[in-house]
């Protein structure tokens, strides 16, 4: 099945161009868990490495993380949560206030520092950072939560009520805080917090869970049933609240909030996991396998229920969600984190599933490709289009995975997976370059384009990292780190869109990497419909021709005939170089062109160009 699901995407008697992989996981449910191959974890080697600004220790920077354009320059900004951090208010430290971070684009030098506008001692200001639009500027603003903060509605002070707060972009001087309308003591509101335009008025709405809220559904107080909010853009004062269509004593609901237009009906949706929800998959209750929910923009009033296919006592469905567009059909898909999971004999192992949009049919369970005990894959989750095919892909932290980083195993360092879309394959796997054991590295994901390529770029968090300026480690103080991705995520010389094996620099294992490898396009060429070829009495033979021309090349290669082998790539490039590069209307071959389709033509011509200036490089 693996094969399969890294085929071309060509079948005969049909040619489609661009020849995106065959999205196969749909059909099967498939669990994909595979090995990373040599070089699959190089995405952006080294990463760049942040740090509170004036670290210390405890204060676990990273514990969030979330990227935006904040000033507007075309870069991703990378905003950090540090909830433990301590301020100065100028008569005073106040422990455990909390600060947020704001790195600027492309280069993340330059730091804006953000804080409650009235800190309090243990609020946790930074436990949940996230960015959106929410004045319809043009500039995103930074969300962060501060859970522990009490709340004074004018009735007396509420502890660990719970707020959150909306910095407006560019300048981030301007703060709207944010209350539950009813502040209720330890409802813990702004544990979570994302954005999402849930009335399609082009401003983003911000949504905030209250993870321990409690709930009268009319038969009594549920405490811990947990609610979320939604917050509608851009002044922010009307508010929708959400609650679990049957809510239960400990469910947890507003454990995680994200959001995504599922339905494609232009509207985003509101995704809400509830991780300690019971569930009764009709052979009795399953306690605290947890569920997730999907509330359909605009009105919010519409839900569907997401369950593990199998629910697991203790599982934590919904832990974290996330959305994106994995397979590219123009509607958000829903990822859900189970981080406490059991596989196979692993407890604790976790596991993440992806439910398609628009009907979110179940599709994948991601589980860590190494499995261990207590990994607590899916502890967080997040996607974005890292290879720059038009996919989006699934990235999933294990805050407890072993790494090897060639040395040895380190116990627990944590890591995280980006698993390829479409299809999931992969998937490239990331740690701290100089792992420690129990650093929490995976603890939090995120994506966005910091330096402006085209590519998402991986942002993670290592919450319990020491840091050591040079004064002593500081236990504890917390590290993030920003894996910019390229083109060629295996290196191999071949872009990731025209790459049929991108995590594999040497798919065929002969030595030679797939860039300046003739039988890629051999491969290519093998697949091509035959009526895409000039000569219709005998196209087999035609094609034959061809690619008896790359096994020549090949061997020239081998044998370190060079200058042989570029002779004979530049004249079977004479043979597709008719069509104009760019899709033209009327647009046909030459006469003497061995291919007629345009499409099928170019591909074979830019995979031959890449076999040139691969092997004239130096």
């Amino acid at each position: 099945m693996t094969d399969n699901l890294r085929s071309t995407g060509r079948r005969s008697g049909t040619y489609r161009s661009g020849a995106k992989v065959a999205f196969l996981a749909a059909a099967f449910g498939l669990v994909l868990a595979w090995h990373a191959t040599a070089g699959a974890q190089d995405l952006g080697s080294p990463p760049i490495v942040l740090q509170e600004p004036v670290p210390e220790a405890f204060v676990v920077f990273g514990r969030s993380v979330a990227s935006g354009d904040v000033n507007g320059d075309g870069h991703a900004d990378v905003i950090v949560g540090a909830q433990f951090s301590s301020v100065d208010t100028g008569t005073g430290s106040l422990e455990g206030a909390g600060e947020a971070f704001v790195f600027l684009g492309p280069d993340l030098t330059a730091a804006v520092t953000l804080q409650d506008p009235i800190p309090q001692a243990n609020a946790y200001f930074g436990l949940s950072v996230a960015s959106g639009d929410v004045n319809g500027d043009g500039y995103d603003d930074v969300i962060v939560g501060a859970a522990n903060s009490d709340v004074d509605p004018s009735t007396g002070p509420l502890a660990e009520a719970g707020e959150a707060f909306v910095f407006l972009g560019p300048d981030l001087t301007t703060v709207i805080p944010l209350q539950d309308p009813m502040p209720e003591a330890g409802a813990l509101f702004g544990w979570p917090v994302a954005s999402g335009d849930v009335n399609g008025d082009g401003h983003d709405d911000v949504i905030v869970g209250a993870v321990s809220s409690t709930v009268n559904p009319g038969t009594g107080p549920l405490e811990y049933a947990g609610e979320a909010f939604v917050f509608l853009g851009p002044d922010l004062t009307g508010v929708i609240s959400l609650q679990d269509p049957v809510p239960e004593v400990g469910a947890h609901f507003g454990i995680s909030v994200a959001s995504g237009d599922v339905n494609g009906d232009g509207y985003a949706d509101t995704i809400v996991g509830a991780r300690l929800s019971d569930v009764d998959p009709g052979t009795g209750l399953v306690g605290n396998a947890g569920e997730a929910f999907v509330f359909l923009g605009p009105d919010l009033t519409s839900v569907a229920t997401l369950q593990d296919p199998v629910p697991e006592v203790g599982a934590h469905f919904g832990e974290a969600v996330a959305s994106g567009d994995v397979n590219g059909d123009g509607y958000a898909d829903v990822i859900v984190g189970a981080d406490r999971s059991q596989v196979g004999p692993a407890a604790n192992a976790g596991e993440a599933f992806l439910f398609l949009g628009p009907d979110l049919t179940y599709t994948a369970t991601l589980q860590d490709p190494v499995l261990d005990f207590s990994d607590r894959f899916g502890t967080s989750v997040a996607s974005g289009d890292v290879n720059g095919d038009g996919y989006a892909e699934v990235i999933v932290g294990a805050v407890f995975s072993n790494v090897d980083p060639g040395t040895g195993i380190v116990v627990s360092a944590g890591a995280a997976f980006v698993f390829l879309g479409p299809n999931l394959s992969g998937p490239v796997h990331l740690h701290d370059p100089v792992p420690v054991e129990t650093n929490h590295f995976g603890n939090a994901v995120a994506s966005g384009d910091v330096n402006g390529d085209g590519h998402a770029d991986v942002i993670v968090g290592a919450y319990e990292s020491d840091v050591d300026q040079g004064t002593g480690p500081l236990e504890a103080a917390g590290e993030v780190f920003v894996f910019l991705a390229g083109d060629d995520l295996d290196g191999d010389g071949l872009p990731n869109a025209l790459d049929p094996y991108p995590l594999d620099p040497d798919s065929d294992g002969d030595g030679i990497l797939d860039g300046s490898d003739p039988d890629t396009a051999a491969a290519v060429v093998a697949g091509l419909d035959l009526g895409v070829f000039a000569n219709q009495g005998d196209p087999a033979g035609q094609r034959n021709a061809m690619l008896s021309r790359l096994e020549d090349v090949e061997r020239a290669i081998e044998s370190g005939n060079t200058a042989e082998a570029l002779n004979m790539l530049r004249n079977l490039r004479r043979r597709v170089d008719g069509c104009p590069d760019t899709p033209m209307p009327g647009e046909s071959a030459e006469a003497n062109d061995w291919i007629v389709d345009c499409d099928a033509q170019r591909e074979v011509r830019v995979l031959i160009d890449l076999l040139i200036a691969n092997l004239t490089s130096p």
